[in-house]
């Protein structure tokens, strides 16, 4: 399977500050853009290969003023990586080409790039010597992106559901968007797509019977597959891989569901069995949207942030592992992850946003116009709640910046990126 990396940083416009009245680029030449390392060569609309939507530094997304970046159209996907002084974000609208700009302390450049990426594809942003470059590999289906495993392979997701390490065929029943993530040498991929859950809440009537675990090298070796009975299926696009039990070990994170029980977090180990399982909503068609893993709590124990039925009156739930019991820890309500029949669900993030090194939850209020930012204390308190503007019609996006801290950015209705850096 042939793979590029679409080069799209082929000039830089004039710099315009951007504070409250969106502002426009004009296109103007810029002879370099340098692009600062960080713990992955690749970034993802998720944050970490992991989906673990956790993010590293520290910033004061409370107290910055917002900056507004007009683009030609609405934007539907957020990426932002690191570049000297600031933040690169590529968006992505639901028809039309991808735009990019850099975001700096002197103020806003648009970035040249390719359009050669689908409408409404994810994007897969990879950090090269030369320049931030758009991943991509043949075959990717439209509704998900490529990945890359740290020897160099890329696997992806075709239209039909196969999954192609470097071209070869690894299974040929994961769900047509479906996400792979990884880390610490395993890969996951949801899979046996099956219509027998007829809710269509995350933008299709299939959803997957089946967790499959396998290298993630360019071995193309499967190393677990993990039937679900019937009825129930997972509710999702990926899992999320991440130490929920404080044991060292990555567990697999899935929202499992069916039509009488509704929706209820489960944790597997990596070798296939269930490690621990949260209580069901009990109604069906009720889901769970499963954002993050990470200390919420000061010097505490990992805990998973969930959504609950964010279409309906969602309801933040922190859970922590309890023997072999997911168990809510706090609750907190008036907040919306996810629009029903949406593919974005990287409606929230979590890291130290507040500058005071705790572990601080980002989502949408209900309306879904403004973000809160959640911290867990005796229970839950909102601790920021920032505008957004308009609607939102991303994904909740951030990434570190090359000068050390951090920047987050939505996508609104009226077509403008507003960033906080």
């Amino acid at each position: 399977m042939p793979r590029t990396r679409r080069a799209f940083l082929a000039g830089v416009t004039g710099l315009v500050a951007g504070c409250g009245t969106p502002s426009r680029r004009t296109a103007t030449p810029h002879p370099t853009v340098t692009v600062t390392g960080t713990t992955e060569t690749v970034r993802y609309t998720h944050l970490r290969p992991s989906g673990n939507r956790r993010l590293h530094g520290a910033g004061r997304f409370d107290t910055v003023d917002p900056i507004d970046i007009a683009i030609e159209r609405q934007p539907q996907w957020l990426a932002g990586l690191p570049v000297e002084s600031g933040s690169l974000w590529v968006a992505v609208p639901e028809t039309g080409a991808p735009e990019a700009v850099r975001v700096s302390q002197d103020g806003t450049a648009s970035v040249a790039i390719e359009a050669d990426l689908p409408a409404g594809q994810p994007p897969a942003v990879a950090l090269q010597d030369d320049g931030p470059q758009l991943l991509t590999a043949d075959e990717t289906g439209p509704n998900t992106h490529a990945v890359e495993f740290p020897d160099g392979a890329v696997a992806t997701v075709t239209e039909s559901g196969a999954v192609l390490v470097d071209g070869d065929l690894l299974i040929e029943d994961a769900l047509p968007d479906a996400r792979i993530v990884w880390q610490d040498g395993t890969a996951a991929v949801l899979a046996g797509a099956t219509q027998r859950y007829d809710h269509g809440a995350l933008g299709d009537g299939v959803e997957a019977s089946a967790i499959v675990l396998f290298a993630a090298d360019g071995s193309g070796s499967v190393r677990q597959r993990v039937p679900l009975l019937e009825p129930a299926v997972v509710e999702g696009t990926a899992p999320i891989l991440a130490d929920v039990d404080d044991d060292g070990d990555s567990e697999v994170l899935v929202t499992v569901t069916g039509p009488d029980e509704g929706a209820r977090l489960a944790a597997y180990g990596l070798d296939g069995e269930r490690v621990a399982t949260g209580p069901a909503i009990g109604t069906g068609f009720r889901w769970r949207h499963q954002l993050c893993v990470a200390p919420f709590t000061p010097d505490g124990p990992p805990e998973i942030a969930v959504v609950r039925t964010p279409h309906i009156g969602g309801t933040v739930e922190f859970y922590r592992v309890d023997g072999d019991r997911l168990s809510i820890a706090a609750r907190h309500d008036g907040v919306s992850s996810h629009t029903f029949g949406s593919r974005i669900l990287d409606g929230g993030l979590a890291g130290d946003l507040l500058g005071d090194g705790r572990q601080t939850l980002l989502v949408p209020t209900q309306e879904r116009r403004r973000l809160v930012a959640l911290q867990r204390e005796d229970g839950v308190r909102q601790a920021a709640r920032r505008d957004i503007g308009a609607s939102l019609t991303s994904n909740v996006a951030a990434t570190p910046t090359g000068n050390g801290g951090l920047s987050v950015a939505v996508g609104r209705s009226d077509s403008v990126v507003r960033v906080w850096q």
